[in-house]
């Protein structure tokens, strides 16, 4: 009954790092100047949005990806192998699976400013394509694929403005 309540502890501090990772990343990009053919303020322009895809692309090829990935994708075994006891415990383990959330799928994210931050059908598909990438572990081409085509894609969206 103790240990629960203490793992409840760790929960927010998951939000939290998102939350940073957002401001740090999502300020610079969102309140720059929107290009001309932006539909939303909120959107990068076709060059940023381009290198935005190249990275994410780049990104899903990495052993980090992978090394961050295999550590979200699993909760209850980074409780098994991380577990820290008393408040504090909880807050630095929910800190460090965050940490590995966001390196996991952070560039992901950066995505909606390509896509558009408030596009429900874009912020619905990688969403799903998280969730697929955490639950099919053993579908390691997976991120491969996607890699290949967003550089692909941001090669394309930069070029063609």
């Amino acid at each position: 009954m103790q240990r629960s309540s203490r793992v409840r502890l760790g929960h927010p501090r998951n939000v939290i790092a998102l939350h940073r990772f957002d401001e740090a990343l999502g300020h610079p990009i969102a309140w720059g100047p929107p290009h001309p053919g932006a539909r939303s303020a909120r959107r990068a322009t076709p060059l940023l949005g381009g290198a935005l895809l190249v990275i994410a692309g780049v990104f899903q090829l990495t052993p980090l990806k992978h090394a961050c990935l295999s550590k979200c994708a699993s909760p209850l075994g980074f409780l098994l192998t991380e577990w820290r006891d008393g408040s504090l415990g909880a807050w630095i383990m929910g800190f460090r699976h965050g940490a590995y959330c966001v390196g996991c799928c952070g560039a992901l994210m950066a995505l909606l400013f390509v896509f558009g931050v408030m596009n429900v059908l874009w912020v619905a598909a990688l969403s799903i394509y998280v969730m697929l990438e955490k639950m099919l572990p053993q579908a390691r081409w997976l991120p491969f694929a996607q890699g290949l085509l967003l550089v692909g894609c941001g090669v394309a969206v930069a070029t063609t403005g």
